[in-house]
């Protein structure tokens, strides 16, 4: 990890960024030592003292205990170290290659909400789930990123093709 470290006031409620990191990379493993999550991201703002690390253009990876892993890519996100909660935001894609019982999902957004302890995705926003053969489409969504489950509100196929 490299970083510039700088104190810096931004705003009169008391949270100024007191880290800066280039090129971050941050593993985070569960409380049983499995490794849960890879984040990497050209700039990492760290703010205090809400705890709050901003990141610009974040790639992440969340690893399953059965193997699978989901790529998520954003603009931008936030994540609070307190609550485990990250937001991010604009053109949010993730990913979940084909596992043996699964077929290859891709979902687009603008927003998720993700909570590394339930493994849990809110996508608050439009939503469309890209699957072979099938794009589907809803108002908003739940994906739960440990089961694989894909819920959403009004979720309807827009698109089905029949090439195999």
């Amino acid at each position: 990890k490299t970083g510039e470290f700088k104190l810096t006031k931004t705003n009169n409620n008391g949270s100024y960024n007191d880290m800066y990191m280039h090129n971050a990379h941050i593993t985070i493993y569960d409380k049983l030592g499995h490794l849960a999550e890879k984040i990497q991201t050209p700039l990492l703002k760290h703010k205090t003292p809400d705890d709050i690390d901003e990141l610009n253009q974040p790639q992440s990876k969340i690893f399953n205990t059965d193997g699978s892993i989901w790529n998520v890519t954003s603009d931008h996100g936030k994540t609070n170290t307190k609550t485990n909660i990250t937001i991010l935001t604009g053109h949010v894609i993730m990913h979940r290659p084909a596992t043996q019982t699964k077929p290859d999902t891709v979902i687009k957004t603008n927003k998720v909400i993700y909570n590394a302890n339930t493994k849990m995705a809110y996508c608050p926003e439009h939503v469309k789930v890209i699957q072979p053969n099938q794009i589907s489409q809803a108002d908003s969504a739940v994906i739960n990123t440990k089961t694989h489950e894909i819920t959403g509100e009004k979720m309807h196929t827009v698109e089905k093709n029949s090439k195999e």
